[in-house]
């Protein structure tokens, strides 16, 4: 692929990308494809092919899995919010159109879905465990400053059981994060490495990899969108004057109360943090999950350490319960 090609190609992702936040954010108006390709600048008669080619799937077939796997996510999550109110929220016209579509997509209705899959809540912390982990290939980098203050602390008391994983889980306030991104479409696992790739590889002229944060946003639950089609942006931390070229992309991560767990130790074994966070701190601390995607920040590079080890901070933004 020549330079040209390759800059052209960057625009057309750049687009894109623009489009894919704005459907997150919009997920209960009306997302034509007149609005959308409005987003995109591009034609709408074309903008229909061009997403495809891109995205891998219709603009309508990506509207109406989002919008599905949205309210999937609150369906586990959200257990005092009504099946009609989800339906309203995530943008579907009717209560019936809903129930419609969700059973041909997850073969299950939704009251069925959320009484199988979500987590029990118990005083024991032994409820069920969620699948919710994402192993992903990461950049090191200087410890990063503190992150905010502290609400409060829990720690799972006793010795770890066997087979199960521990951590220090604490509520803090964070503040927003303006970060430079490039967006992986395949999954939590091979591609991520080049997405980083990528983002070093324009950020290191630029002068901005010294100090800054170096994150990973993961967009969608596993257990809820197919693995080849989960979202992941590969990310640094930026100052305000800086704007993004082709590929990369300029995001907020949104401030807001978090649960943040410190995970050491190697890549295959987050997923089990994942676990202990969602599956064992969540159900007994007050809190559930909040409307905003999960992010990492990473402390090492695996590569340095020989037994491929790094350290993190997962930060789940989280509401009361």
């Amino acid at each position: 692929m020549d330079y040209r090609k390759a800059q052209l190609r960057e625009e057309y992702v750049a687009r894109l990308n623009r489009v894919l936040d704005y459907i997150d954010n919009h997920l209960d108006e009306g997302l034509s494809l007149d609005v959308l390709a409005g987003v995109a600048a591009f034609s709408p008669f074309h903008f229909h092919r061009v997403f495809y080619s891109v995205v891998g799937e219709t603009v309508n077939e990506y509207v109406r899995r989002i919008r599905l796997e949205s309210a999937a996510n609150q369906l586990l999550f959200r257990p005092k919010k009504s099946i009609t109110e989800i339906a309203l929220d995530c943008g579907f016209s009717s209560s019936a159109n809903f129930a419609r579509d969700f059973k041909k997509h997850f073969g299950e209705s939704a009251s069925r879905y959320r009484a199988a899959h979500r987590p029990p809540r118990r005083a024991d912390g032994e409820g069920e465990k969620s699948k919710i982990g994402k192993p992903i290939r990461n950049y090191g980098k200087d410890p990063a400053p503190p992150l905010g203050h502290t609400d409060r602390v829990f720690k799972q008391e006793g010795g770890k059981p066997p087979g199960r994983y521990e951590m220090e889980v604490e509520v803090k306030k964070l503040d927003a994060i303006r970060v430079a991104y490039v967006r992986h479409l395949g999954g939590y696992g091979p591609g991520i490495g080049e997405a980083f790739d990528k983002l070093m590889t324009w950020a290191a002229p630029r002068g901005l990899l010294s100090g800054a944060r170096i994150i990973g946003i993961s967009h969608d639950n596993p257990d809820v969108t197919p693995a080849d089609r989960c979202r992941f942006d590969a990310s640094l931390q930026v100052p305000d004057d800086v704007t993004g070229e082709g590929e990369v992309g300029i995001q907020v991560i949104p401030a807001g109360t978090h649960a943040v767990g410190r995970f050491s130790g190697p890549i295959a074994e987050i997923g089990t943090a994942y676990h202990f966070m969602f599956g064992d701190w969540m159900p007994g601390s007050g809190y559930q999950p909040a409307d905003a995607p999960c992010y990492e920040i990473y402390y090492s590079n695996p590569d340095d350490d020989p037994r491929g080890s790094y350290d993190s901070d997962i930060c789940i933004p989280v509401r009361p319960l």
